[in-house]
């Protein structure tokens, strides 16, 4: 069965309680309405802020798109060195996950087979 392109094949929750989303419709979507999860971060000495990844594939089971919602992250770029603007030190470091998704994807590799 073919998933709709707006809904993901499969949704990985770090480290928060994903019942916290109950009735809030996609996990983007309540990003989207504000409902975000604070989370201090360095104040209480975290080594990353909860994360959800939302998995969307195509028709033969490949993955084209992840998609990443940092709660409580607001604007900053995560993982990014603290010297910079805009970065948050505190992870996850979305460079190392850019890197391993377009590894995964490498520009005229075989398609995936699902």
């Amino acid at each position: 069965m073919q998933a709709s392109p707006t809904v993901p094949s499969r949704v990985d929750h770090v480290g928060f309680d994903a019942s916290l989303l109950s009735g809030a419709g996609t996990v983007g979507d309540a990003c989207i309405r504000g409902r975000q999860f604070p989370c201090a971060g360095a104040a209480i000495g975290a080594k990353s802020y909860p994360y959800s990844v939302e998995h969307h594939t195509d028709s033969s089971g490949c993955s084209v798109v992840e998609f990443w919602i940092i709660h409580g992250l607001s604007h900053n770029y995560p993982g990014g060195d603290p010297r910079g603007s805009f970065t948050d030190a505190i992870g996850p470091d979305l460079t190392t996950a850019a890197w391993s998704f377009f590894q995964r994807h490498r520009l005229g590799a075989a398609p995936c087979k699902g």
